[in-house]
């Protein structure tokens, strides 16, 4: 844990504060952490934009909301490749 945080910069490694361990590994602060969650939307790590909570069930209904919603004529065909920041799988 010799690193900073990547909210505030201090040194974990030498901080008395009480840390957290991210889904992806990395650490913070909690009161980072928290500060982090209260402001936004979707948080995600500063460092390397992986969820910090479970999305299933907002990716769902985003997926619903999608598939419910007509394309139009202009973009009927295009496809678009994605990268999934959380599990690292490609997609179109």
């Amino acid at each position: 844990m010799k690193q900073n945080c990547p909210i505030c910069q201090e040194n974990l490694f030498n901080s008395t504060l009480e840390c957290r361990v991210l889904r992806c590994g990395h650490t913070m602060h909690r009161d980072c952490l928290k500060s982090l969650m209260d402001q936004a939307r979707w948080p995600t790590c500063p460092l390397c934009n992986v969820s910090i909570m479970d999305s299933a069930i907002t990716w769902q209904q985003l997926d619903h909301e999608i598939a419910a919603t007509p394309m139009p004529e202009e973009y009927k065909h295009q496809k678009v490749m994605l990268l999934c920041n959380d599990c690292h799988t490609r997609g179109e």
